[in-house]
């Protein structure tokens, strides 16, 4: 079983995001499921420290919150080296920032092409 964290502050984008990967993952019948679906990135970090996990990560950027997508990501690296981290974006200039902070990044998604959430599910 993958589980999947998302992690996005706008509350209909959250819940865009994660109806969409929900009806994906029913109408495919994949072996995971959406474990955390937040805009709090403490929540993820809370529960990757405490369960060993190797999730799927969907991390908004632009968090309105004091850590970043990308600060998140880089942190969820030292509890799941081994997971895989989908940046949700509208702003694709800011990839670079994935190198800085050495997060191996599985995939950049822009938040309005929603097709691309299915090639990270697989």
């Amino acid at each position: 079983m993958v589980d999947i964290f998302i992690c996005e502050d706008d509350q209909q984008q959250k819940e865009k995001i994660t109806n969409y990967i929900k009806n994906y993952i029913m109408i495919e019948q994949l072996d995971m499921r959406i474990t955390l679906s937040t805009d709090n990135p403490d929540e993820i970090i809370d529960y990757v420290k405490s369960n060993r996990v190797t999730g799927l990560y969907f991390l908004d950027v632009d968090l309105k919150h004091e850590k970043s997508g990308i600060v998140l990501g880089a942190e969820i690296r030292k509890y799941d080296a081994r997971g895989s981290i989908v940046f949700v974006t509208t702003h694709s200039e800011l990839t670079y920032l994935t190198f800085l902070y050495k997060v191996e990044a599985l995939d950049y998604i822009i938040k309005d092409d929603f097709t691309d959430f299915t090639a990270a599910c697989h």
